[in-house]
């Protein structure tokens, strides 16, 4: 009987791929955006300044739901580097809080959507004045509720982050921030 030859287990990679870390960065700078403009758009007295803002926040809301698919999607496809050492408990607040932002991010996206569909403005478009979207507070209530726990943890994820990376130094690396080196093992 001869023995098959195996193929060498390769190691797990030290950093997140370069298309992982940009779109990670890339959906937190716009959920940031989102919720910056969401809070502050709904002060605006002025309707047209509110209208546009309520298009812009449309638009932008449709380009984060979409990212947020991909990076599922990638995510299930892509070498990721091994888990961070760290006690049981903050290994299950560190797993929970990614699967809620990612849950967060699509439930808030879509409650903005049943939102426009609940003022009237069907199909969804990006086309939409704000007295349009003030017709259905249901929705604009969820929505609001949603966004506010996507505030809540972002904040526990920037928290968990830097306090991981003054333990130990090497959140930020993984996610090729700032910039990285190259690494032979990428």
């Amino acid at each position: 009987m001869v023995a098959e030859a195996q193929a060498p287990v390769q190691p797990a990679p030290v950093r997140y791929s370069r298309w992982a870390a940009t779109l990670h960065w890339t959906t937190a700078i716009l959920i940031i955006v989102l919720l910056f403009q969401g809070f502050l758009m709904t002060k605006f007295e002025d309707n047209d300044q509110k209208t546009l803002f309520y298009q812009l926040h449309v638009s932008l809301g449709y380009l984060a739901l979409i990212l947020s698919i991909v990076r599922v999607w990638w995510a299930r496809r892509d070498r990721r580097p091994g888990p961070l050492e760290m006690p049981a408990a903050e290994g299950v607040a560190f797993k929970w809080v990614h699967y809620l932002l990612v849950l967060g991010a699509v439930i808030t996206a879509s409650a903005g959507i049943l939102l426009l569909i609940g003022s009237g403005i069907v199909p969804v478009s990006p086309a939409v004045s704000a007295e349009e979207v003030d017709r259905s507070l249901l929705f604009r209530n969820a929505h609001w509720v949603f966004a506010l726990g996507m505030l809540v943890l972002l904040i526990a994820h920037l928290a968990g982050g830097i306090m991981y990376q003054r333990r130990r130094g090497q959140t930020f690396g993984r996610m090729r921030w700032p910039r990285q080196s190259p690494d032979p093992r990428d």
